[in-house]
């Protein structure tokens, strides 16, 4: 178990099966992992070092909770796959932003501004909703994130595809391996549309699925756990 002390330099990371050819570890597994993801968001939020880069990964960290959390609830439900890839697949791009943003603090500034600049694009995209015509305050709410994105520190746009990020982070043959998985589970594919029910939602797939998403969490961790002992 990890425990927020005051040097977390003395962490200790949880010994976890990862073997999902062993079912029964399924629950405890994402258990122990909901439970030290918690502590070390906990611990990060209690930190004297409020940066910038400490809320991103505390924010990052704070949604695989999420995530794992509805990867537990979908499994006990008996969800269909698509459900548990969507999980397995959010988690998979949190650790790709998280690898992206230790990279350097250029790109934790893009990940800082990114919210800005896509809910700018939001509000262009909603002039299209109201047949090209913009409304005044659609106007009016374009012109102030204009004027709130030109008040920060110039940053590029973070990287709009998983596939980017991977390579980033040096994750390219992973990515190839497992993101066409995710890719038939999470779109409207001619796999969900036309292939066999009982292979589409076996329970050998969910348990891979559930196995991909715990392999990422436990990395999150591992890497949020060695950066806080870096620090120290």
């Amino acid at each position: 178990m990890i425990t927020p002390r005051k040097n977390p330099g003395r962490l200790e990371l949880p010994k976890i099966d990862l073997n999902f050819d062993k079912p029964e570890n399924i629950e405890s597994n994402n258990e122990r992992l909901l439970h030290n993801l918690k502590e070390v968001v906990s611990y990060i939020r209690r930190s004297e070092q409020q940066t910038q880069e400490y809320t991103a990964i505390g924010t990052i960290g704070s949604r695989a909770v999420l995530e794992l959390r509805r990867l537990r609830d979908w499994y006990k439900q008996g969800a269909p796959n698509e459900f548990i890839a969507w999980a397995a697949r959010n988690v998979y791009e949190l650790k790709l932003l998280l690898d992206y943003i230790l990279e350097s603090e250029q790109n934790v500034q893009s990940l800082i501004n990114q919210p800005l600049k896509d809910h700018k694009e939001i509000l262009e995209g909603m002039v299209g909703l109201y047949n090209q015509t913009e409304t005044e305050e659609l106007k009016a709410s374009i012109k102030e994130f204009e004027t709130l994105l030109g008040a920060l520190p110039e940053a590029e746009d973070v990287p709009k595809n998983a596939y980017t990020l991977a390579k980033i982070s040096g994750a390219i043959e992973y990515h190839n391996t497992f993101y066409k998985m995710f890719s038939k589970y999470v779109h409207p594919s001619p796999w969900l549309l036309f292939g066999p029910e009982e292979v589409i939602n076996s329970d050998n797939i969910k348990r891979g699925l559930v196995y991909t998403a715990q392999n990422n969490a436990f990395f999150i961790l591992k890497t949020v756990v060695e950066k806080l002992a870096k620090d120290e």
